[in-house]
C-alpha cells in the first residue's frame, strides 16, 4: 500500500538505501525499517534512546540488522530441534509489506506483514512448509507496544522480540521480575530456580520460563524501565560479554557493556504475543 497522508509519519530513505518509517510525535520518536520490520529506535521526548543500535551495524539487503528489536521468527535459535538455520529464523532477513497505518490522538500505529509467498528463497525457508501471514503492529507515543501474530498457529511456530535495551553499564544493571522463576542457563545446560534480581556479571545467556512483567534498574542512567507481556511464557535474558562480542557481526568489541537484552519470547506455540515497554526516571 502507498503511505497514507498521516502528521508525524514518514517513509524515507535509511541507511544502506533500505526504506524506513520516520515517526515523530510530541510522546518521543521512532524509527522502523521495513527489513525485518525492525525497529531501530524508540526515543520518548525527555528520555534517552531506550533502544541500543550499534555503531557497526550493518545496513543491506539480506542481513539482520545488530540491535534495535530484532524479530525472532518462525524459530528462535537454532529452533526446537536445535538445526534451523540461519539462526532466529528467516523473518528478519527480508522487507515486509507495510499493511496499514493510523494516527488516533498523539499515537501512531504500523501495521507490517510478512506471509510464506514473502519467504521463498529465502535461507531456511524450505525448513518451513507450512503456509502462514504474520503480522506485527507497532504502536508509538510516550509508550512503545509491539504486538506479533501469526494464523494459523502451529505446534512449531517459535517467535521473540530480541530487544536491546540501551544502558550506562550492564554491570550496574539490576532486572526485577524473575525471583522464584524456573530458569535454564544456555551457557551451562542447567536449570534451576532463580532468586532475587539479575544481574549481569559475565557472559549471560538465560531463558527464564515466566510471563511475568521485568523491570530493568539503571542507576548510570538514573532510569528503570518496564516491560509488560502478554501471550509470552518465556523471558531470555542476555549479554554476550567481551569474549563472545568479539566474534559478533555488526558489533565493535567494546560495545557490549551499552546494553542488556530483556526478550519476549515464545518458546511453545505463538499465536499472539505482546510487549509494552515504558520508561521513567529512578526517583520518580
Amino acid at each position: 500500500m502507498d503511505l497514507p497522508d498521516i502528521a508525524g509519519l514518514t517513509l524515507a530513505e535509511g541507511r544502506g538505501g533500505l526504506p524506513k518509517l520516520d515517526i515523530d510525535l510530541p510522546g518521543g520518536t521512532a524509527e522502523l525499517y521495513l527489513q525485518g520490520a525492525h525497529l531501530t529506535s524508540w526515543i520518548p521526548t525527555g528520555h534517552d534512546p531506550v533502544l541500543w543500535l550499534a555503531e557497526q551495524a550493518v545496513f543491506a539487503e539480506g542481513r539482520a540488522i545488530r540491535g534495535g528489536v530484532p524479530l525472532c521468527f518462525p524459530w528462535f535459535g537454532p529452533g526446537p530441534d536445535g538445526t534451523s538455520k540461519p539462526a532466529h529464523g528467516f523473518a528478519r532477513l527480508t522487507p515486509w509489506t507495510l499493511a496499514s497505518a493510523s494516527r488516533t490522538g498523539d499515537e501512531i500505529s504500523v501495521v507490517l506483514e510478512f506471509t510464506h509467498a514473502d519467504a521463498e528463497g529465502l535461507p531456511g525457508a524450505d525448513l518451513w512448509p507450512s503456509d502462514f501471514r504474520a503480522r506485527y503492529r507497532v504502536d508509538v507515543s510516550d509508550t512503545l507496544m509491539m504486538t506479533l501474530e501469526v494464523e494459523p498457529p502451529t505446534p512449531q511456530t517459535q517467535a521473540a522480540l530480541h530487544t536491546y535495551l540501551a544502558v550506562g553499564d550492564v554491570r550496574q544493571v539490576q532486572v526485577e521480575g524473575m525471583d522464584h522463576q524456573d530458569v535454564i542457563d544456555k551457557l551451562t545446560g542447567e536449570a534451576g530456580t532463580h532468586h532475587g534480581m539479575v544481574t549481569f556479571e559475565g557472559e549471560t545467556d538465560r531463558i527464564f520460563q515466566t510471563a511475568n512483567e521485568a523491570v530493568l534498574h539503571d542507576p548510570v542512567l538514573g532510569r528503570r524501565i518496564l516491560i509488560e507481556k502478554s501471550g509470552s511464557p518465556q523471558t531470555v535474558i542476555w549479554n554476550p560479554w567481551a569474549d563472545k562480542a568479539a566474534g559478533l557481526s555488526g558489533m565493535g568489541d567494546d560495545e557490549w557493556p551499552g546494553f542488556a537484552c530483556v526478550e519476549s519470547a515464545n518458546l511453545v506455540q505463538l499465536v499472539r504475543m505482546c510487549t509494552r515497554l515504558s520508561v521513567a526516571r529512578s526517583d520518580s
